[in-house]
């Protein structure tokens, strides 16, 4: 392994900075890249401050049963939270086969949710012919500070016409002003880290919707006709009858 290279994007002084590290790593006469980002939040506008935590990165041939895996986000941008709620809910629903997200079988093997500070409660759930089939995560009491990973073994099964639903839980009774959404640790987030394989699976590895309590529509980029029939109805009734 050579040297880490550390790209610096904006200011430390600045509302908000990140740090991009880069490590080349060779697998035989092929050069792969691990990229890591680092969030700086400086709301005060200080300077002079210096990051003293440390990383330490692992990696290991894949096995036969665990090849290829990504990170599948799902979840709601675009938001804003209203002040003075002791309990604001924010959802939003993939549908795996309106997007062409899901091309075939995949397997969930962990999972973690993303808020900010106002975050309580988070959960995503997977649901299957209008049946809830897994809850891939739930964090009924969420910390920002301290997130939790959801490990899955045996694996959850995800498939085509599959809908994995997100909701996220804020408490803004401490703001007097709306909170929208946005990358500073002063505004919030709504986002599920999903782990899966294999990667060819998953396309589109990115099912966001924007605002509150919508669904990520078929329309988004992605055709929702195929040969006069719809995707969605036909690869979702396909797949309720196999199953």
């Amino acid at each position: 392994m050579s040297s880490t290279q550390l790209v610096f994007a904006g200011r430390l002084d600045s509302v908000l900075a990140s740090v991009a590290i880069q490590t080349p790593l060779w697998k035989g006469l092929q050069l792969l890249e691990h990229r890591h980002l680092v969030h700086y939040n400086n709301p005060g506008n200080k300077s002079g401050l210096r990051d003293k935590s440390g990383m330490r990165l692992y990696y290991q041939p894949a096995t036969t049963d665990v090849q290829d895996m990504l990170t599948f986000t799902v979840g709601a941008q675009g938001f804003e939270i209203p002040p003075g709620k002791p309990r604001y809910e924010v959802s939003s629903v993939c549908n795996t086969s309106c997007r062409g997200v899901i091309k075939k079988p995949a397997k969930i093997v962990a999972a973690t949710n993303h808020m900010h500070y106002l975050g309580i409660e988070m959960q995503i759930e997977l649901f299957r012919c209008g049946q809830k089939k897994a809850v891939i995560t739930h964090d009924p009491k969420y910390t920002y500070d301290n997130p939790q990973m959801h490990k899955h073994n045996p694996s959850i099964d995800l498939l085509p016409g599959d809908e994995i639903k997100t909701t996220c839980v804020y408490n803004s009774e401490s703001k007097k002003r709306p909170v929208s959404f946005g990358e500073a640790t002063s505004n919030e987030m709504c986002y599920g880290f999903l782990f899966a394989y294999p990667s060819l699976a998953i396309p589109d590895p990115y099912c966001v919707s924007n605002g509150n309590g919508n669904e990520v529509k078929c329309d988004e980029g992605i055709p929702e006709t195929e040969d006069g029939v719809s995707t969605c109805t036909s690869n979702q009734e396909s797949q309720c009858q196999e199953g």
